[in-house]
């Protein structure tokens, strides 16, 4: 192996030497020529997935007229373009994010209602008319095939919009489609069991890893560096405190806990850096005021969601005493709000406890 890499060394060394021009040096020449090489690979790599996605938006809406009408499935027409700079003639237009999240969400909500028909009526489905089957020219069976393979690719695509809203502040895309995206996914997490049954059996492990990115950004933007929310527009504030709270209510055990966990470690976090500057007669930072009043919000909320069957009582009361340590004097004298709102906190949880007992 080693020597026949050090061939290809030589030959592409001797290929370099021969075609450069005679007024620049091989350092220069082979440095150029690397750079246009990756720039190369980086224009075809978004072709790529711009091709990728457009097609995945023209299948996705296919599924969703099959839902909406009883006639034949017939394949939309691909949109228009003009030529591309290339001179090759053909170009894909680019799917917005907005319009990817929109259709990601219509295409899950027709996958869920398809998997839902199938299962609960698997007989009358066997039965289906002849000519209808002659004229949609496809089976259950090779439907819900279909819809898996699409549902593998919707779920990725669909969280990497998400995730770039939530990295680049994205005001363009409205707060109603991007929440409306984040309902499908837990739509499918919701039905995660029918999912799995009409599936290959990995959809709701590709769900959970593909939305454990997606928890990691916002937890990152919302309680990251004090300069992260200084810098985002009070609009993108509001839209990541709501896709936070949406998570934290519909995501289950025992991943619901985990995400709680992180809450309370930022509250602490943040409750000592309050408690340190009044201490010092420092001014206090509203950065962190803030996000100690989304991390309270949302970790209330997150308790008042979990139903008696998914109640942990090791992991509530482990949630509770990190609450309890963090009310000091300091803390209960000049931060009365954060105060009542962290006993509230503990007392729903000590309550949660008790009804599990009961």
């Amino acid at each position: 192996m080693d020597a026949i890499l050090y061939q290809l060394k030589t030959a592409a060394a001797i290929a370099v030497l021969r075609t450069k021009p005679a007024e620049v040096d091989a350092y220069h020449y082979t440095k150029e020529l690397c750079t246009k090489y990756l720039q190369a690979q980086t224009q075809w790599r978004s072709r790529y997935l711009q091709a990728q996605d457009a097609l995945l938006h023209l299948e996705q809406q296919q599924i969703i007229c099959l839902t909406q009408s009883d006639g034949p499935i017939c394949p939309p027409t691909p949109p228009s373009s003009a030529p591309d700079a290339s001179g090759s003639g053909q170009t894909i237009r680019s799917v917005s994010h907005q319009q990817a999240l929109v259709s990601s969400y219509q295409f899950i909500h027709s996958v869920v209602s398809l998997a839902r028909a199938v299962v609960a009526e698997p007989s009358q489905s066997s039965r289906t008319d002849e000519a209808s089957q002659e004229e949609r020219h496809t089976s259950p069976t090779e439907l819900l095939s279909r819809l898996d393979c699409l549902l593998s690719d919707t779920v990725p695509s669909c969280v990497r919009y998400l995730r770039a809203v939530v990295s680049k502040g994205d005001t363009d895309v409205s707060t109603h489609c991007v929440m409306q995206a984040l309902d499908g996914l837990m739509l499918l997490l919701d039905d995660a069991e029918l999912m799995d049954a009409v599936s290959s059996g990995c959809q709701s492990w590709l769900l959970l890893e593909q939305l454990g990115g997606l928890v990691d950004d916002l937890l990152e933007r919302l309680f990251g560096p004090a300069s992260y929310l200084a810098f985002q527009h009070v609009q993108t504030r509001k839209l990541l405190h709501q896709m936070l709270l949406k998570l934290t209510t519909r995501m289950r055990t025992p991943e619901k806990y985990s995400l709680l966990h992180s809450l309370a470690g930022h509250v602490k976090s943040a409750c000592v850096s309050l408690t340190r500057d009044v201490s010092n007669g420092s001014p206090i930072n509203p950065d962190c005021y803030e996000s100690l009043g989304i991390a309270l919000d949302c970790l209330q909320q997150g308790v008042a969601s979990i139903t008696v069957g998914d109640i942990d009582v090791e992991s509530l009361k482990e949630i509770q005493q990190e609450m309890e340590q963090e009310l000091d004097s300091h803390l209960m004298y000049h931060f009365p709000l954060v105060t009542r709102t962290v006993l509230r906190l503990t007392s729903l949880m000590e309550l949660c406890c008790k009804s599990s007992a009961i």
